[in-house]
């Protein structure tokens, strides 16, 4: 079983600023989880070309297996996403024939309906096909700019996707043409899951317990949340494990769930609701 890591940029000082809530990690840091990798960090940058390309070479160099950035493919000026990834590769922008012939469609189309002002392509739009030399563009069925596919390191070994940063872009483009790709990274991994909540029991006080268990079923990881403040004492338990056989983890995450709620009982906790 291998471990595939990822790494996210999202870009846009509309995160920076609090104006936008960055739905778009939670989503895939879920979705890339339930796929069976796992992320090892995220990050919010501006839209200036110096930071994003900064941030490029950064996440590059520590070799993920796995980048993907959000935002900054659209047709303004501050989509600097792939002039970014140009810089930070090393490699030329190169007008794709298979992206302008798609933005001819898509406009051409939106022009019919009234929606588009113009039939032709600005340069604005026309930047939008401009993508890194030795890039794949990838089908966006619900916006217009692609996301792009490029393969990093002397072996290919890093694989770069750029998605937009509307989230229903992100998602559809996620969907469609990169959890495939991970699932065949990650080979065939299965998750299981528990949740249940307690109170009468602070989260600091469950450390010793939970260690208990997790020395016991050390491939189930543990997460607590406490619900408000400590004097409420009220948790959630979230517990998760991942392996080739579904039998088997969950099994082991059954087991660790009642161990961890004998123990919580026990203490003096009780249970007061289960999640599925």
């Amino acid at each position: 079983m291998h471990k595939v890591s990822v790494e996210l940029i999202f870009t846009g000082n509309e995160l920076l600023i609090g104006k936008t809530l960055n739905t778009n990690s939670q989503w895939l840091a879920k979705r890339i989880y339930s796929l069976g990798a796992q992320i090892t960090r995220m990050m919010s940058i501006g839209d200036t070309l110096d930071d994003i390309s900064t941030a490029l070479l950064e996440v590059i160099g520590r070799k993920p297996d796995i980048v993907i950035t959000s935002g900054g493919l659209g047709p303004t000026f501050d989509d600097l996403t792939l002039d970014a990834v140009a810089r930070a590769t090393k490699r030329p922008l190169e007008l794709s024939q298979e992206v302008l012939t798609l933005l001819y469609q898509i406009y051409e189309e939106k022009y019919k309906k009234g929606i588009s002002k113009e039939k032709k392509l600005s340069k604005y739009k026309r930047k939008m096909a401009y993508l890194p030399k030795g890039s794949i563009p990838l089908p966006n069925n619900v916006g217009t700019a692609p996301g792009v596919l490029l393969e990093l390191g002397e072996d290919k070994g890093i694989k770069l996707f750029c998605l937009p940063g509307v989230p229903a872009e992100l998602k559809a483009i996620f969907n469609q043409s990169i959890a495939e790709i991970i699932v065949k990274m990650t080979g065939d991994i299965e998750m299981a899951e528990a949740r249940f909540k307690t109170e009468q029991f602070i989260e600091s006080e469950m450390a010793a317990l939970v260690d208990k268990v997790t020395t016991a079923y050390p491939t189930v990881y543990i997460k607590s949340h406490p619900l408000g403040w400590e004097d409420t004492a009220r948790v959630e338990f979230h517990l998760t494990s991942k392996g080739e056989k579904i039998e088997h983890i969950t099994e082991n995450v059954e087991k660790a769930t009642a161990m961890l709620k004998k123990l919580v009982v026990n203490g003096g906790g009780k249970i007061i609701e289960e999640t599925e």
